[in-house]
């Protein structure tokens, strides 16, 4: 029985902490949250070429309007959480990604215990490249603005 009580109160002490997602949460969820406190490193810039598996689009309270498209992309054996940026900047730069899309995806890679996920700098579907942050990190829709 203590053996039992030790295992609940592990899983339950990750799930609390966030390193598990809790049932029914998207698997990028976690790496929506870590990414908030995260910064584009150009340090850790990577290029990544592989298969769309999935889009989303995270609305915080229902705000559509500050919507955030996040990928989950299929590269060789692995599968990669791509923070993109507002869905609004996507839709301004007529770029759109369906599952299935072929993409090169260069970012900076945030690596955590659990999960490791991509800050997307630049999007190549086919012949269109989506332009994100510009050479220092800072994202492209935040110019004019000044950054936290």
């Amino acid at each position: 029985m203590a053996r039992l009580t030790g295992k609940i109160g592990l899983v339950l002490a990750l799930v609390l902490l966030g390193a598990i997602p809790s049932r029914g949460q998207a698997p990028w969820a976690a790496a929506a949250r870590a990414a908030k406190t995260m910064q584009y490193d150009r340090g850790r810039v990577e290029t990544i070429t592989g298969t769309v598996i999935e889009v989303e689009r995270l609305a915080p309270r229902r705000v559509e309007l500050l919507s955030q498209v996040h990928l989950l992309v299929k590269t060789g054996g692995e599968i990669i959480v791509v923070k993109l940026g507002p869905a609004s900047w996507l839709a301004q730069q007529n770029f759109s990604l369906a599952p299935g899309d072929q993409v090169t995806i260069t970012g900076s890679r945030i690596s955590r215990p659990l999960q490791s996920f991509l800050i997307a700098g630049e999007v190549q579907k086919g012949n269109q490249i989506l332009p994100l942050r510009d050479e220092n990190g800072r994202p492209l829709w935040a110019r004019g603005r000044r950054l936290r």
